[in-house]
Order: structure tokens, then C-alpha cells, then sequence
């Protein structure tokens, strides 16, 4: 998704979840592809993590996962790690507190060089 469709949708939210995160890659090469045929248009998946935390999501940057098997294109999927906290976010039913989910984030991705924004 181009990242001024992803603004301008996220503005139509009247009542938006606290626990909506967007995952990144800077080094995503499907992305890359991807936006040089969009012309290039700057793709959500590989914006800059600030930019995208200014909005009122939370990032997980994880441009520097190591993951040269999937183009850099599937990083959460080949970690362990980060399939277990977008499993715990998705079984959670009461409303995410970002007090309660730093330490939470950080010990579950202790091993891996990644980066949250909030």
C-alpha cells in the first residue's frame, strides 16, 4: 500500500484501535519493486519508522533482521519471536497499554535487533 493511502485511511478511523502496529523493513525488496512500478510511490511497509509513529501507530522496525531468504519481505514470519507477539497482540481482548507493553516488547525481541515506535 502507498504510504499516502495508508494516511489518508487512517484519518477515516473515527475510533481506532490503540493496538495498531505496522511493521517495517527498510531493506524489504519486494517493496522496492513494488514502488518503482507505482512510479515511486513510497510503500507503508518500508516508509520511515518516524514518520509512520507520528501518525499514532505503533512501528516495529525490523530493518535489521537478518533475513536474506525471503527478499526481506516476510522477516516476521521467519522469526519465532515476532510470531509470537503478533500472537499474543491478536489473543488479547482487553485494550493494549503501552506502559504494560514496552517491557513486554522488549523481552519477547531481546534476541533481535529490532526497533518500536510509539
Amino acid at each position: 500500500m502507498d504510504l499516502d493511502l495508508f494516511r489518508s485511511q487512517l484519518a477515516q478511523f473515527d475510533d481506532r484501535p490503540e493496538n495498531f502496529f505496522v511493521l517495517l523493513s527498510e531493506d524489504d525488496q519486494a517493496l522496492r519493486v513494488s514502488r518503482f512500478i507505482a512510479g515511486g510511490v513510497p510503500r507503508v511497509g518500508a516508509a520511515n519508522a518516524e514518520e509512520l509513529a507520528s501518525l499514532g501507530v505503533t512501528v516495529v522496525d525490523l530493518s535489521k533482521v537478518d533475513d536474506n531468504r525471503t527478499l526481506s519481505h516476510s522477516k516476521f514470519a521467519a522469526s519465532p519471536e515476532i510470531v509470537r507477539l503478533i500472537g499474543r497482540g491478536l489473543n488479547r481482548i482487553d485494550r493494549f497499554d503501552e506502559s504494560e507493553a514496552t517491557p513486554q516488547l522488549e523481552d519477547a525481541l531481546m534476541a533481535l535487533s529490532v526497533r518500536i515506535l510509539f
